[in-house]
């Protein structure tokens, strides 16, 4: 019996240490980075849409309901290695690759900003709303790509 308990002991520490997320804490760059963030609202729909990475940024101009006057267009550019490395540093600083926030200002009709971070192979999907709080900073960073 004793040994029965001490196989499924062990089994269960063996499970938790294999299933552990890799973090990137003490991560000072995140090589792979590539940021892809989208203005969305509940009646107007999308605005813009941003994705970067380190090489370059392409900004996408989106017809919208409030903003019927606007033609689609897309812009590609080098990517501001000063600003790429705010992003990353405030990535890095959050957690952001390992944070789950799923704000919706949309269903009320407000504005949220769709973001996908992608760093090699780990992805992570958030939604933020409230562009007065902790990630103010963030928003303002994507606004200037």
């Amino acid at each position: 019996m004793i040994k029965r308990v001490y196989i499924v002991a062990t089994c269960i520490i063996a499970l938790l240490f294999t299933s552990c997320k890799k973090s990137n804490v003490n991560a000072t760059s995140l090589d792979g980075l590539q940021v892809e963030a989208e203005a969305i609202s509940g009646w107007c729909g999308s605005s813009f849409k941003v994705t970067v990475n380190k090489e370059k940024t392409e900004k996408q101009s989106l017809k919208s309901n409030c903003q019927p006057d606007v033609d689609n267009h897309t812009k590609s550019y080098k990517t501001n290695a000063d600003l790429f490395k705010k992003l990353n540093d405030f990535i890095l600083s959050k957690a952001l690759l390992d944070t789950n926030i799923q704000e919706c200002a949309r269903c009320l009709d407000g504005e949220d900003y769709l973001i996908t971070i992608k760093n090699n192979d780990q992805i992570n999907k958030l939604s933020i709303a409230n562009k007065e709080g902790e990630y103010k900073a963030f928003l303002d960073l994507i606004k200037q790509l």
